[in-house]
């Protein structure tokens, strides 16, 4: 029965952020999407999520009379308000807890919070203990990150001869820079036994590391690329976690990630001023006009725009574009625009540039979905020139919306962004290798050349990428049969 593919499953989803409602990033976009897509599959989808100060309930979400008790270590014993609703974009259950001891501030990765380690494992036990709360216990558990990791090491251990116990957890590494590493306390905290099995399990020179417990205890494991499922086993992208990865590399699924096509639609996009289509795109030239306007740039139809969407920190590479935007400004004809926050230096550096280069480049610090959507219909090219970059969502934002990604060889860009040259014609955008400022400094040069000199090839690359189907419909299938593949390997 579970290779049907009408099998209805019960999944639990536990995850530190949901679009609409608390997002810092690819993840909540990702989980807030895949939750639509498998409900709309008839599949029974429960997401439970922090309740944090940022979040702003639903007029028809309710709490629940009775606390939530969670069982944690000796002396830790937590309570969780449950506020109950459905999701206004895909009408799942949603379950958010309220601890304001642990989940209040408007920060959702609070990293320099003494207390950053133990919301997450409050959130972890939680979500298991919401289960016999509810009386629902699901056919599979999907988790996030490091964030959920220790799901999959308490179902192993102190819930093994449990209800919970039976139910296998699929875990989806986003990102494996970001591995929930703490002191031992934690796993004081946590409730966990502290068998030599177990503390070697979590153990990471000297401290606990979280997302190595899920590496090793969760049923089936999922990253966001082929590339990256590679760059973890292959390469210094797995963080010190390589051999593990390796080990469990035959329970290892890569499954690209979707984007939300109600949200992310040219044609039907409401924060657009006009919307357009392939078949007409009068409207991207009026996004266009606008977001010169909004940035105060040179209103001028005919020069080349690039920009980008990012957090402001490393891993995206925006230090790279730094370095060469003076010689830039000097030796090409275009504009710049920069929608994000992260490192308050390069937060700075860009204030200042835009400062000096006014009329030309345009920065906006801080997250403006708006101005995100604008951006992305307005520009010509869109930059990322990542370090790393697990998926990326942004590359698939962008082709969608007719602006040609430049992106770096790595990750999911190399997956979703088949590169130019000269006679290809499936191209959809500039790939470069190199992590570096002159690799970078050329591949902007090139695609200057090819708006000005080549429009016919500048055209072809943006028709290609608008034709691209980015949707969840064959990833949420590939989750579909992860979730099987755990559930006949639990039993």
């Amino acid at each position: 029965m579970l290779s049907e593919r009408n099998f209805s499953m019960k999944i639990l989803m536990i995850t530190s952020e949901i679009a609409p409602y608390a997002k810092a990033g690819g993840l909540g976009d990702v989980v807030g999407a895949l939750s639509r897509e498998l409900l709309s599959r008839g599949h029974d989808v429960r997401v439970v999520c922090p309740f944090y100060s940022l979040i702003e309930p639903s007029s028809d979400w309710f709490m629940h009379e009775k606390l939530l008790p969670v069982k944690l270590g000796i002396g830790h014993q937590e309570e969780c308000e449950v506020w109950e609703g459905l999701s206004r974009t895909n009408g799942g259950y949603l379950y958010f807890l309220k601890n304001d001891k642990y989940f209040a501030g408007s920060a959702i990765y609070n990293h320099g919070h003494k207390r950053n380690g133990e919301r997450f494992v409050l959130l972890s036990r939680a979500g298991i203990d919401i289960c016999y709360y509810l009386d629902w216990i699901p056919d599979v558990v999907h988790c996030h990150d490091w964030m959920t990791a220790l799901v999959s090491v308490y179902l192993k251990t102190t819930e093994r001869e449990t209800p919970m116990g039976f139910v296998p957890t699929v875990l989806t590494i986003h990102s494996m820079y970001y591995q929930g590493v703490f002191g031992k306390q934690i796993l004081e905290f946590s409730g966990l036994p502290q068998t030599l099995s177990v503390s070697a399990a979590l153990e990471f020179k000297g401290s606990v590391n979280l997302l190595k417990g899920g590496l090793i205890y969760a049923t089936k494991l999922t990253t966001v690329s082929e590339r990256y499922a590679w760059e973890i086993i292959e390469t210094e992208m797995g963080c010190g976690l390589n051999s593990i990865a390796k080990a469990r590399k035959s329970d290892l699924t890569s499954i690209v990630n979707g984007i939300d096509v109600i949200e992310w639609n040219p044609e039907k996009d409401p924060y657009l001023p006009k919307n357009f289509s392939l078949t007409d795109m009068t409207g991207k030239k009026k996004c266009k006009h606008y977001l010169q306007k909004y940035f105060n740039l040179k209103e001028d139809p005919e020069i080349v725009i690039f920009g980008a969407v990012a957090r402001l920190y490393s891993q995206k590479g925006l230090d790279l574009l730094v370095e060469i935007i003076p010689r830039l400004m000097e030796e090409e004809s275009l504009q710049i625009v920069i929608l994000g926050a992260g490192d308050l230096s390069l937060e700075e550096t860009f204030k200042h540039l835009s400062v000096k280069y006014e009329g030309r480049i345009g920065v906006n610090i801080g997250y403006n979905a708006e101005l995100a959507h604008l951006i992305e219909a307005g520009l010509d090219f869109f930059l990322m020139p990542s370090r790393f970059e697990p998926c990326g969502l942004n590359q698939m934002y962008s082709m969608t919306y007719g602006a040609v990604p430049i992106v770096r060889k790595t990750g999911g860009l190399a997956d979703t962004v088949v590169p130019y040259s000269m006679g290809v014609d499936n191209a959809t955008g500039l790939v470069f290798e190199e992590i570096s400022s002159k690799a970078l400094y050329d591949t902007i040069q090139r695609a200057c050349h090819i708006f000005y000199e080549r429009p016919e090839e500048y055209r072809k690359m943006q028709v290609n990428g608008m034709k691209k189907d980015f949707s969840w419909t064959k990833s949420v299938t590939k989750y579909e049969e992860v979730y099987k593949e755990s559930i006949v390997k639990k039993v």
